[in-house]
């Protein structure tokens, strides 16, 4: 049995990697880490017009799952919404 775990958090990055299969990756500027995210397919991954290259900020929902045992497992990112200046927290 598994127990799930989740937060809604911004994450600003340059965008690395886009994968047709619905995932694109996030290199944080601010810390030496990378966040792949979950796009609900290929058409809404096209369809939000990302580049390569450029630095975006997103809101994505972290997911983490523990087993009974209490091991964590490496959490999943899945994208919520590509944010706007207007949007971002300060």
């Amino acid at each position: 049995e598994e127990e799930e775990q989740s937060e809604v958090r911004q994450v600003t990055g340059r965008l690395t990697a886009i994968d047709l299969k619905g995932q694109l990756t996030l290199r944080r500027t601010a810390a030496p880490r990378s966040y792949e995210i979950k796009v609900a397919g290929e058409d809404a991954l096209l369809g939000l017009g990302l580049e390569r290259g450029r630095t975006y900020t997103v809101e994505v929902r972290s997911v983490v799952r523990r087993n009974r045992a209490g091991v964590e497992f490496k959490p999943s990112h899945h994208l919520i919404r590509v944010l706007g200046a207007e949007d971002r927290l300060i």
